[in-house]
């Protein structure tokens, strides 16, 4: 067991100083402020979603993979399945 009772050796005065002025030089002895907390963590939220996709983006490459589904043309619209497939009221050939 160490000195400090915890297992482990106290770490030497001179360097238990040195890293407390390194501390301070870094600005580390400073109040941070419930403000500032949010803030930069709003900013650490926001940097970590600009390098994912837009969920728009991954809908329209899940609409693209499956194909078979996807309806002719915007007007149509999503059809049906089986038998109703083609049972999706006015369609664009029906309308002109």
């Amino acid at each position: 067991m160490g000195a400090d009772g915890f297992g482990q050796e106290e770490a030497e005065p001179d360097v238990k100083n040195k890293q407390i002025e390194e501390d301070r030089k870094l600005g580390l002895n400073a109040e941070i402020t419930r403000r500032d907390f949010l803030n930069h963590s709003l900013l650490g939220s926001g940097a970590a979603l600009l390098s994912t996709a837009c969920p728009m983006q991954v809908f329209s490459q899940e609409q693209a993979a499956a194909g078979a589904g996807a309806a002719p043309d915007p007007f149509s619209g999503y059809g049906g399945v089986g038998d109703y497939a083609d049972a999706n009221g006015n369609t664009l050939p029906v309308v002109q």
